[in-house]
């Protein structure tokens, strides 16, 4: 699942009820239909996720979920907070950030200016844009895959890495 959030830059939901149906192992293509704003995207699938997505056992109904356990998770809650509270609760036991043993709602959830949050699956959203980004790949297409709105808020989960800034400044004729 973390290799497809990283690869497609898609949310986890729409990951966790992607069917085998959706996945054109033929064209090398994932076709997304997102849940929050329902706009059809399509993602070519690079290498690494072509490859890990030959190495799931694939059963004989077409329509099955590609992640069987997740679906079936993602149904259930039609999309709500255990996905991600599971995600949170790996995350924890593995140590990249602090374990919420009592799945309170985190205070000041609901103000637009918060701190920065805790690693979570949204992350290799942001990731995903700003690997493509820092590959050189065009924000047009960047925010085509992973099927942003606007420009504006591909903008918001860029972060361009200095190594990204010196080669371009290095491209700059000296004066």
């Amino acid at each position: 699942m973390v290799k497809f959030g990283l690869y497609t830059g898609q949310r986890l939901g729409d990951l966790a009820r992607l069917r085998w149906t959706a996945v054109d192992l033929e064209e090398k293509e994932v076709r997304f239909c997102t849940r929050k704003t329902g706009t059809v995207v399509i993602v070519p699938m690079c290498k690494p996720l072509e490859d890990h997505i030959l190495s799931l056992p694939a059963g004989d109904k077409p329509d099955a979920y590609v992640h069987t356990e997740l679906g079936k998770l993602a149904e259930f809650s039609n999309g709500g907070p255990h996905l991600s509270r599971q995600f949170g609760d790996l995350l924890g036991r593995c140590g990249f950030r602090a374990l919420n043993s009592n799945h309170a709602k985190i205070e000041g959830r609901e103000s637009k200016l918060r701190a920065v949050k805790a690693l979570s699956f949204h992350s290799l959203r942001h990731s995903a844009v700003s690997m493509m980004k820092n590959a050189g790949i065009p924000a047009v297409v960047v925010q085509d895959i992973v099927g942003h709105a606007s420009e504006a808020v591909s903008q918001v989960y860029t972060k361009i890495e200095t190594e990204t800034k010196r080669t371009a400044l290095a491209k700059l004729p000296t004066i």
